[in-house]
């Protein structure tokens, strides 16, 4: 689709007015160009620094974003012109987008010249073709085309690309010159690397950079002109991290979760490919610094004696909570005390460091419960002493009759 100039006038002031359509993709090879022949055109300009934009719309503009990778010419001598894509920027300026300087060898003939990937013009739609020389402009045309063209002559320097050029005083011609564009879709960037990162929750500071994201893209062209976005993040992850230049950054505290992070890197033909990069936000376990792996008692320990202090860290919970896990029914309890703060020495400086304190504990035996198991130990130390005593009797009786035999 084409711009479409509109001419309107208010008090007597006369507006232009560009309605430009939106970016089109183009999805097949296309060319624009001179579509009667090359050949059967032999005019050429007698001026030096000829430049011309081929403004004519039903030959010679761009339909979609792609890449010129070709140009087809005809020239009547050899030597060098550049090839060029001008952008409608306003009423008669136009921006030249990209050049690729041509040399003819074989005049008179159709000749091809294939443009490098990494060396081709981006182009869209609206856009149009151009040609320049610093000297004679030696590709042939012929007068009598069905739209005009804009011709500039006395530029006898190469123009950069990025320069905009007022044509207000160009000399608008019918001319149809012998050059045809190739051009081709732009292709598809893709996002690579992406996987899980995994951090403990003790290692999370504002500003800290987690991943780089990479990405590739075969069409040259495109390297420092691709955009990287974070769309969106499951558990509230844009609140947490952020995108700057390529880099996933925290910048604000995260809680322990899992991230599932989504990004999508674009080309200038909007063009782009999406993917997920997962943080997950994990908690680091914590430490009990001195257990060891038995402690002895004696029997008669009396309740509430202390029997061992546990000293335990965490990097982040603080104080932490002490449980007894397992033990049925053994005599003992643990109980926790408030923080404790302790000195160490770390590389030549001391530390103050934060720790947990729980205390190994005999439990107290509750009185009625020590009454009954003393009674029942007391009836089964009776019941032993009439099991030995009848022992006694049965082994006195049983020689008394073996004696009694014997006489």
């Amino acid at each position: 689709m084409k711009y479409t100039p509109l001419v309107t006038f208010i008090n007597n002031l006369e507006l232009f007015i560009v309605v430009v359509s939106a970016l089109t993709v183009c999805t097949t090879d296309l060319s624009t160009g001179e579509k009667h022949g090359l050949t059967n055109k032999n005019s050429v300009n007698a001026e030096t620094g000829v430049l011309v934009v081929l403004t004519q719309t039903t030959e010679f503009g761009y339909d979609c974003c792609g890449f010129v990778y070709e140009w087809q010419f005809h020239s009547t001598s050899t030597g060098s012109f550049d090839a060029q894509v001008w952008r409608p920027q306003a009423t008669d300026m136009y921006l030249l987008v990209g050049n690729n300087t041509l040399t003819s060898t074989n005049p008179g003939t159709e000749e091809n010249r294939t443009i490098a990937n990494g060396q081709r013009i981006r182009v869209n739609n609206n856009d149009y073709p151009g040609l320049h020389s610093t000297g004679g402009l030696f590709v042939t045309f012929q007068n009598g085309g069905p739209e005009n063209i804009r011709k500039l002559t006395g530029i006898t320097t190469a123009i950069a690309v990025s320069t905009t050029l007022d044509t207000s005083g160009a000399s608008v011609i019918n001319s149809d010159y012998s050059i045809i564009s190739y051009y081709t879709p732009s292709e598809t960037p893709q996002l690579t690397g992406l996987g899980t990162i995994t951090v403990y929750n003790d290692d999370v500071s504002i500003g800290k950079v987690l991943a780089t994201i990479t990405y590739t893209d075969n069409d040259q062209e495109d390297i420092g002109n691709l955009a990287l976005t974070l769309d969106s993040a499951t558990n509230s992850g844009t609140s947490y991290f952020e995108l700057v230049a390529d880099e996933i950054r925290i910048k604000a505290i995260p809680p322990v979760n899992t991230y599932n992070l989504q990004m999508t890197v674009e080309d200038p033909c909007t063009l782009s490919s999406t993917g997920i990069e997962t943080i997950e936000i994990i908690n680091r376990l914590p430490v009990i610094n001195n257990l060891p792996d038995s402690v002895s008692i004696p029997e008669d320990t009396a309740d509430n004696t202390l029997i061992f202090t546990i000293n335990a860290t965490d990097t982040v919970t603080d104080p932490l909570s002490c449980a007894k896990k397992g033990g049925g029914t053994v005599p003992f309890d643990i109980a926790q005390i408030p923080s404790s703060t302790e000195e160490y020495n770390s590389a030549g400086m001391n530390v103050w460091k934060t720790h947990t304190v729980c205390r190994l504990k005999r439990m107290v035996v509750p009185r009625l419960r020590l009454a009954l198991l003393n009674r029942r130990i007391a009836g089964i130390q009776e019941e032993q002493n009439m099991v030995l005593l009848a022992l006694i009797r049965a082994r006195k009786q049983h020689m008394n009759q073996r004696n009694a035999r014997r006489w």
